[in-house]
């Protein structure tokens, strides 16, 4: 009989890793940070704040700072308020409520400066009262502002060029700080918590050997055994010391579950921000002078680096400390290595130079408009890819690879090559005639063994569409021919290249960013992400594969819409990254005027519970099968004497 002790103890056991990830279903967990961007006009009535910034983002702001609502206009050029409507003027004159942002209504006259009196409202030469317009001529024009801006009963509203906005009430007291210098990001990163695994620093060992092959089978087994066991006598010395805080007011450990993890935001105002993923969004440190033009990973999971205009090296932790400062000279990749690539390649039109080997490639086109590569950190579960036939493919996975598009007139040129040897390993002229502006973004990502990017065609649907090319070792099923051992500087390996084209199924609205799904060990289904014009969406990669079968003309399927009920404009940055659950990966969607974030599981919630598990229910039921194993006991052992005595 197992003992009533052990039975309780795993119980509660489970309850605590359990309680720590059905609290955070996906949509449970989203959050949205609405930002604004640097003034360009304000107007205040006293307590709130109306600002239309340079991102053409017009908003309200209370008096603590908060942001009450907003909207992107494109065109705008100026706001002013009267007691119970905010007008902006540009392309056209919008009205809206002034406490809940609602669209009263609009006018398509152009025009460009805005000035209340009276309660109506005189747009230049216009006067508009009653939703009535009297047309005369436009004459006036409006001036830009500077910091600081004296308002109409005698506060003030400052601004840095970071982006972080000051407002002083008329006691000249700081009533409140947003850093709206978030709004301009450009690159963002997941940074995993130091306190994984409870701050053991041997998890990092262990996985740092693993990756090395350090570490023989029996190795392996032996210190995962030793950190397992170090783990659940923890968890005892926790639950017997916190028996009813665990019971009935758990408090998550999500550090167990790689859930903590912060946004690491590199702006184009110069600013480092790292954001707590599982808080809001609330920022947890900042920095706004190491004038960053780049982040990378590192490969301690709780650290990052980040390179600045001088080329220094700024190694940063989770907590935001600067750890070491070293040079980029310093940073030399290798094959096989498990240091990340910094930086190799520098881009100047349609050239590439190596910064390390001296190599240089004259690449077809113009201009070279993007580059994708495949994230270091991404995860590999199998190497094969199942043809109809039940046969294999092997995949390509070079870890030095590049995509690199160049345009010019309607013509589109992708290029694969090797950044080590500067070898051109596959180079295709789009066939369709395609249109790259401002407007129609082209945009490309470098999956695990594929190429995906979308762009809009000329042809004679004008609508978006999205080329993938798979890569694979070569054409022959069943067959592998890389090397284990790669020297990429001599004989990089050419793939066998397989190409297929999709229609989208949103016509000619624009896409402003890719990205692909990263989860621990890359088991999970893989998801390509979009970001539209109000909203984030996925397909399953699966449905992109140039081996099957799936229709030219796409239809998104269930549970594609990833922004759940969250309305996001223009988000022109989408970064994912792996969790400790092999089932939920993070993303967070910016670049436009919000910040999004939440947690998709592509796959479902195979290693997760329901909020709705009966957690209590399990207890009881484990407690009523010990009470009844003792009571019943004495009576099984008498009994069976008697039929001994017998």
């Amino acid at each position: 009989m197992l003992c009533p002790l052990t039975i309780i103890s795993s119980a509660l056991i489970f309850c605590r890793y359990v309680s720590a990830v059905y609290e955070d279903d996906v949509a449970y967990v989203d959050w949205k940070v609405s930002l604004l961007g640097i003034p360009k006009a304000v107007a205040s009535n006293g307590s709130w704040l109306a600002v239309l910034s340079d991102k053409d983002t017009v908003g309200v702001i209370d008096h603590e700072g908060r942001t009450v609502w907003s909207h992107l206009l494109d065109g705008s050029k100026s706001v002013a308020l009267d007691r119970n409507a905010l007008y902006v003027s540009g392309d056209q004159l919008s009205v809206f409520e002034f406490n809940s942002g609602e669209l009263l209504y609009s006018l398509d006259k152009k025009t460009d400066c805005l000035n209340l009196k009276n309660g109506v409202v005189h747009v230049d030469g216009y006067e508009i009262s009653n939703r009535e317009l009297i047309e005369t001529e436009f004459t006036a024009s409006c001036f830009e502002i500077s910091s600081p801006v004296t308002l109409g009963l005698g506060e003030t509203l400052s601004w840095e060029s970071t982006g972080v906005l000051t407002y002083h009430n008329v006691h000249d007291k700081i009533e409140w700080v947003r850093e709206e210098g978030l709004a301009y990001a450009d690159e963002a990163m997941f940074v995993n918590s130091e306190l994984l695994n409870q701050g053991d620093t041997k998890y990092l060992e262990y996985i740092n050997a693993l990756k090395e092959n350090k570490l023989s089978s029996f190795q392996a087994w032996a210190t995962r055994l030793g950190m397992n066991t170090n783990r659940f006598i923890d968890s005892l010395k926790y639950l017997f010391s916190n028996f009813l805080t665990v019971l009935f007011l758990p408090e998550p450990p999500k550090q167990e579950f790689g859930l903590d993890q912060i946004l690491v935001v590199k702006t184009m105002k110069g600013s480092i921000y790292a954001l707590n993923t599982t808080d809001k969004g609330s920022i947890m440190w900042v920095y706004h002078d190491l004038e960053p033009v780049r982040l990378t990973r590192n490969t301690n999971i709780s650290q990052m680096c980040v390179i600045s205009k001088d080329d220094t090296v700024y190694t940063l932790s989770y907590d935001g400390d600067i750890i070491s400062t070293s040079s980029l000279k310093e940073y030399t990749p290798q094959a096989n290595s498990t240091e990340s690539i910094i930086a190799t390649i520098e881009i100047n039109d349609t050239t590439l130079h190596s910064r390390r080997y001296g190599w240089s490639v004259k690449l077809p086109g113009k201009k070279v408009i993007d580059v994708a590569y495949r994230d270091p950190a991404d995860a590999t579960a199998s190497i094969t890819v199942p043809t109809k036939n039940n046969d294999v493919l092997y995949k390509f996975l070079n870890p030095y690879a590049a995509a690199i598009a160049s345009y010019e007139g309607t013509d589109l040129i992708v290029t694969l090559i090797d950044t080590l040897s500067g070898r051109i390993l596959s180079q295709a002229t789009h066939p369709d005639p395609v249109i790259i502006n401002e407007q129609y973004p082209f945009k490309m990502i470098y999956g695990e063994h594929w190429i995906a990017y979308t762009y809009l065609s000329l042809d004679k649907s004008m609508s978006y569409k999205i080329s993938v090319w798979d890569l694979f070792e070569t054409d022959q099923q069943n067959t592998r021919i890389s090397k284990t051992e790669v020297i990429a500087l001599q004989d990089s390996l050419v793939p066998y290249v397989q190409r297929r084209t999709w229609n989208m199924p949103f016509g000619n609205e624009p896409v402003y960013d890719l990205a692909t799904s990263k989860t621990l060990y890359g088991a999970s289904s893989r998801d390509i992400i979009f970001s539209r014009e109000h909203r984030i969406e996925s397909l399953p990669k699966y449905w992109l594969s140039t081996t099957g079968s799936t229709p030219n003309d796409i239809v998104y399927p269930e549970g594609s819409l990833i922004s759940h009920r969250n309305e996001l404009e223009k988000a022109s940055l989408i970064v994912t990254g792996a969790s400790g659950l092999e089932s939920t990966y993070l993303l967070s969607a910016l670049g436009g005027k919000d910040i999004f974030f939440t947690r998709i599981t592509p796959s479902g919630e195979y290693d997760r519970i329901a909020r709705t598990f009966p957690k209590l229910t399990l207890v009881g039921f484990m407690i009523a099968l010990v009470f009844g194993s003792v009571t019943i006991s004495p009576f099984v052992r008498n009994r069976t004497l008697r039929v001994q005595w017998r």
